[in-house]
């Protein structure tokens, strides 16, 4: 009976299948799997159960052996498989204060302009709006100041917010569902092998000496619920799947514990699937190397779509036909944080066929096929490969135009405490990129080494964030001692002292680090005006923030921060209503869209501080409505709340008991 029924929904789903389409009416669905580097997977090598759905995927499908990617963090590598250009040329080059740069067309803007429907769905707020890595895409649901109400493992350890495999994969099927009858491109962002872990029991039973793998196996797991969707209902043949990753994750190797510092193939390399239409049937594998850069003109092209020019990627498609073998292209690759945070020379990579080499305050070369795993540099031996590999990566950077410095917006406190809780280290100076070229001279100190500094300024900020500021104090002490120039350490630490209560120490350090930095944008004025705030001097956090915004008139951040200053600060401590209103509207005016409802807080207290109640209401219920659209949680909503009352009955009367509330 059971038989019986299953081939009637079989055959009931056959007849409800949407006719075919032509190529350029594909769907799209993109995946990208944070942290997940090609050999934690079957097809690649992976000797342990990981992936047994992506296994069957790539015997399907189409498997590219050899994937680089365009960096190892995850703002900077996904704008590039958005737009098909390396980093210098994109703008969005790291984490933090680079924003993809609006003058670039993604491939949702490409495909929306063809007519689908688009829809991003993302696990982490590292993806957060104004790095517009979403720009068109028509919805997008992004961790920030909620998590979906029905999102599984979605509050990590620390505070941070994200999104599970199982909540991402349940609002991907929900649109399959209701788009079946057009055309769509549907990006899934997973962020469940990044740092901290949320272990599946069913996982950690499995891998219980690899909560790593234990990760990959659970994203695997939900991936397989995609996959039967789109075969059982009758839309495979005419949706393209492609399945990557933003950058791997180095797992100790090269003394990198995570990601983001160096540009090895533990955290460059990554895997490449296309799965879907019959034309990419037959488990073709290719060995040729490729690049992240290459999946927009690759998609485009298999779905008969122009590939925009001026691309640093090309269409893999001839070879996923099997009509041609690909013409051996260099890879690139660059990470800038360890320069950022330590002033040391960016580090970049250059590959041609077999050799890799790595440009930093000490350079190295690589021969991949007979040291794979990167143990010998060989830039003494080869010092030929190694110019000419040199002279050619100074040729690649320098066809495009420097892209333009830091983007002077910042983050909101907010969405800085978010990227800490997940363990991102935001640096404080070193920021601006004025001269692309002249940031390859070799200076400041050798990258090896620096990654476990780096990371010991993530388990101190995390420390901080638990108010465990002594333990912050120990670990950054020695780093502070080792890099006594970076203005990111001697902010961090100066944070920690101020946490204690340690003023002296505290302002000293906030004073060598503002010394050290280049930055006006940077938020070292920041932390240390919540430190005068912390030790009861209102007027000197005035002035700090007042010389902020004197050195970083457009920054959203520091126009929040002193208008809210200056509006909840008394009058005699130098508090200012008319100063903070006319410094908040300018704040919303410089947004775009929907204003944010934090904004719009901080303009309803400027008002409430001018002796406007009205006004202030008026705001306060505007940005109470945002949050209730957007779902935003309970506790959020109830604080705004509280403030709309309290401005609503500032303006009835005293004594006035028939005083209609507004």
């Amino acid at each position: 009976m059971r038989i019986l029924l299953a081939a009637i929904a079989l055959l009931a789903a056959c007849r409800e299948a949407p006719p075919p389409r032509a190529p350029k009416d594909w769907n799209v669905v993109l995946v990208t799997l944070d942290t997940v580097r090609a050999d934690a997977l079957g097809v690649y090598g992976q000797p342990r159960p990981t992936s047994p759905v992506l296994d069957r995927i790539a015997r399907e499908g189409v498997v590219f052996d050899d994937v680089t990617s365009a960096a190892p963090h995850t703002v900077a590598s996904h704008a590039s498989i958005m737009t098909g250009l390396y980093p210098f040329a994109h703008g969005a080059r790291a984490n933090h204060g680079f924003p993809l740069d609006l003058a670039h067309t993604t491939l949702a803007e490409i495909l929306a302009d063809a007519g689908h429907r688009t829809r991003a769905e993302i696990a982490a707020p590292v993806l957060h709006a104004s790095t517009r890595i979403a720009q068109g895409f028509e919805s997008e649901e992004v961790p920030s100041s909620r998590s979906p109400s029905d999102a599984p493992l979605a509050k990590m350890p620390g505070g941070g917010l994200r999104r599970s495999a199982e909540n991402v994969t349940q609002r991907a099927l929900e649109t399959i569902e209701a788009w079946r009858e057009t055309p769509f491109l549907l990006w899934l962002h997973y962020f469940d092998a990044h740092l901290p872990y949320v272990e599946r029991p069913e996982d950690r039973a499995a891998f219980p000496d690899a909560p790593y793998l234990a990760q990959v196996r659970a994203l695997d797991r939900s991936l397989g619920r995609i996959f039967d969707a789109l075969e059982t209902s009758g839309l495979r043949d005419h949706t393209l799947v492609v399945v990557t990753s933003d950058h791997g994750e180095g797992l100790g190797e090269h003394d990198e514990p995570t990601h983001s510092y160096f540009v090895y193939d533990s955290t460059m390399r990554v895997p490449l699937l296309f799965w879907g239409p019959p034309a990419l049937a037959g488990g073709r594998r290719i060995e040729e190397p490729v690049r992240t850069v290459d999946i927009l003109p690759t998609v485009l092209d298999l779905m008969g779509h122009d590939v925009p020019e001026g691309l640093h990627g090309r269409s893999l498609a001839p070879a996923i036909r099997g009509d041609a073998r690909l013409v051996p292209a260099p890879l690139y690759g660059e990470s800038l944080d360890l320069h950022r945070i330590f002033a040391t020379t960016p580090i970049r990579l250059l590959r041609e066929g077999r050799w890799k080499y790595i440009h930093s305050a000490r350079p190295e070369l690589y021969d991949l096929d007979s040291d794979p795993y990167e143990t010998e540099n060989l830039v003494a031996e080869r010092p030929g490969i190694t110019a000419r590999l040199a002279t050619r990566l100074r040729a690649l950077i320098s066809t495009d135009a420097p892209t333009r410095g830091e983007d002077p917006s910042g983050l909101s406190r907010e969405d800085a405490a978010r990227l800490e809780a997940l363990g991102y280290v935001i640096p404080r100076a070193g920021t601006r990129l004025e001269d692309e070229v002249a940031l390859l001279a070799v200076r400041g100190p050798a990258p090896q080494g620096l990654a476990r500094a780096a990371e010991a300024l993530s388990r101190a900020k995390g420390a901080i964030a638990a108010d465990k500021h002594a333990r912050a104090i120990a670990i950054l002490r020695p780093v502070a001692t080792a890099h006594p120039e970076s203005a990111t350490v001697l902010a961090m630490l100066a944070e920690a002292y101020a946490g204690q209560g340690d003023a002296d120490e505290a302002l000293t350090l906030f004073d060598r680090a503002l010394a050290a930095e280049s930055d006006p944008c940077s938020e070292t004025r920041l932390d240390r005006a919540r430190a005068f705030e912390r030790f009861g001097r209102p007027r000197d956090r005035i002035a700090e923030l007042e010389a902020a915004l004197d050195g970083c008139a457009d920054s959203p951040t520091y126009l929040n921060e002193l208008a809210w200053a200056l509006a909840t600060t008394p009058a005699e401590h130098g508090g200012d209503g008319e100063r903070a209103v006319g410094l908040a509207t300018r704040l919303v005016e410089l947004g775009a869209g929907e204003p944010d409802p934090n904004q719009l807080d901080t303009l309803a207290a400027a008002w409430f501080a001018a002796g406007d109640p009205a006004r202030a209401a008026a705001t306060q219920a505007r940005a109470l409505a945002i949050l209730s659209r957007s779902g935003a949680s309970k506790n959020m909503q109830a604080g705004y709340a509280a403030s709309l009352e309290r401005y609503q009955r500032a303006r009835i009367p005293q004594g006035d008991p028939d005083a209609d509330a507004p």
